[in-house]
């Protein structure tokens, strides 16, 4: 539905008045790792991270029966990716690994990108969503959450 935000908490609307991400990388994480879950992905995520080297992806998602492993850096959707993290992505990628920055504006390529069958397929459908994303509104349906129940 179009007016579904609507259905927001007070203290969440407040923060999409004023401009502000209302999922916080952490929120966002649960939500790609729910996912991940029901798509059968074993995830790791360092949780403290400050004796790492820096800029270290995210998540690290591994799927044995498709043969994938994704490195995924999550930002919030006004996050920046740090250089640290850029170059973490770089040399991953340079190295035939699937990278992705994900935001939750991106949702619907998180969902495609987990449920493709490789990586080619999760490239070429990620372009047709992203196509459709910039032909579209870009807003997410309430089925669409439903994958999880992340809308009320």
């Amino acid at each position: 539905m179009k007016n579904d935000w609507k259905r927001l908490p007070e203290h969440m609307l407040a923060k999409v008045r004023a401009g502000a991400d209302v999922l916080t990388e952490a929120s966002w994480q649960q939500q790609v790792t729910d996912l991940a879950d029901i798509l059968g992905w074993r995830w790791y995520h360092t949780h403290d991270s400050r004796r790492s080297p820096a800029g270290f992806p995210d998540l690290v998602l591994v799927n044995v029966r498709r043969g994938r492993t994704i490195f995924a850096e999550l930002k919030t959707d006004r996050g920046k990716v740090s250089a640290a993290q850029q170059q973490w992505l770089d040399d991953l990628d340079a190295a035939s690994q699937e990278t992705y920055v994900w935001r939750p504006r991106d949702w619907r390529a998180v969902v495609v990108t987990l449920q493709a069958r490789d990586a080619t397929d999760a490239g070429i459908a990620r372009g047709q969503v992203i196509a459709l994303q910039r032909v579209g509104s870009g807003a997410l349906t309430k089925e669409e959450y439903a994958i999880k129940g992340y809308f009320a």
